[in-house]
């Protein structure tokens, strides 16, 4: 994709800062995530990394002078009120936190802002395919320069056959075909999509709209390692999706409000 859209390749300043889009949102980004996931509980994670939802819409009203509707900033606290239930937070969760790992949590936070944020002022210049190729590319680079150097990559997973796991684990599969999937499914796509939802819809609303990912991560785990869910945890699912139905319908409203 980056090859068709070559002509659109920015030079000098806006070619610098793509490249640093590349190491602080894309490298720096999945560095301080999985630091954190390692140190502390998945959910905390996840949720702080979705009260980005905050830092983004203040930046945008403080630095942009953009007023987001009152609709929003409520949504934004029901939402993050049902990620808490959805994931299930409290007790063990959160009664001894490592200093270390909450640090990288809040830093996932911020840098997914800065994701946000950075990544709708470089669309509106340069087209989605030439941002995420280079962001990608810079992101790939450093992680080989850096934390993970494509020599040490265990050749062994791509010809060896992976079970899927949980309820799924009579299936085995190719490694190379669930590598692939994990790359082009679980990374490009997503990216793809995610860049071309807050070129059009801002990246306030963008990271809102986010919040459903860990409820639907709930979800597919209890689908698939058949971990239940208590009924606190289905009605947090139900509020992040009421949160974002909300947003949704005050979109559909404002044209016909001007």
């Amino acid at each position: 994709m980056l090859l068709r859209h070559r002509h659109a390749l920015p030079r000098g300043r806006p070619l610098a800062m793509l490249v640093a889009y590349g190491l602080v949102g894309f490298a720096l980004l999945q560095w301080s995530l999985t630091e954190a996931i390692a140190r502390i509980d998945v959910g905390v994670v996840l949720t702080l990394a979705y009260a980005a939802s905050f830092p983004t819409a203040l930046w945008c009203l403080l630095v942009r002078g953009e007023r987001q509707p009152r609709v929003i900033w409520g949504a934004m606290l029901v939402a993050l009120t049902g990620i808490v239930l959805a994931l299930g937070l409290g007790g063990d969760a959160l009664s001894a936190l490592p200093l270390g790992g909450l640090a990288f949590a809040v830093a996932v936070c911020v840098l997914f802002a800065y994701y946000a944020l950075h990544g709708e002022v470089l669309l509106r210049t340069t087209p989605t395919p030439v941002v995420l190729g280079v962001a990608s590319i810079v992101a790939a680079v450093a992680w080989t320069l850096t934390a993970a150097p494509i020599w040490d990559f265990p050749t062994d997973v791509i010809t060896e056959p992976v079970s899927l796991g949980g309820n799924l684990a009579e299936i085995e599969l190719p490694g190379a075909l669930v590598l692939g999937w994990s790359v082009l499914v679980g990374t490009a796509l997503p990216y793809v999509l995610y860049l071309v939802g807050i070129g059009r819809v801002g990246p306030t609303r963008g990271v809102l709209q986010g919040t459903i990912e860990p409820v639907i991560a709930v979800v597919v785990a209890w689908l698939w390692i058949d971990q239940r869910l208590t009924p606190l945890q289905l009605i947090g699912c139900g509020i992040v999706f009421v949160a974002v139905a909300a947003v949704q319908m005050a979109r559909v409203r404002a044209p016909s409000m001007a």
